[in-house]
């Protein structure tokens, strides 16, 4: 079982969390350990860059909606930016870009 490598970095109130990888069933309990705890009680500007992400499977997306919801109660939106074709794909397929700010790569 491989680990996702996670960066996280803060700069000028922004914080930017980097998956790098494949964010599947095995991988998503990695990006949920390090997104999450940002999500629900974190920085205020959190984004995600996905230009190094190669895959994202229904258990990945299954973390991104639990941190649009987290950073909903706190009155925060999730922006995505960066994403290659193929995850776009599944985020538009999946209805994610319908309440996520998503950018594509």
């Amino acid at each position: 079982m491989s680990k996702l490598k996670v960066d996280v970095t803060t700069e000028g109130g922004v914080t930017v969390a980097s998956p790098r990888g494949r964010i599947d069933s095995n991988t998503a309990p990695d990006f949920e350990e390090a997104f999450m705890p940002l999500a629900k009680d974190g920085a205020i500007d959190i984004r995600l860059d996905f230009s190094d992400v190669a895959f994202l499977s229904s258990a990945g997306l299954r973390v991104i909606v639990m941190a649009s919801k987290a950073l909903k109660t706190r009155g925060q939106k999730l922006s995505i930016l960066s994403v290659p074709a193929n995850v776009l794909e599944v985020l538009t397929i999946s209805g994610l870009t319908t309440f996520i700010d998503v950018q594509a790569a």
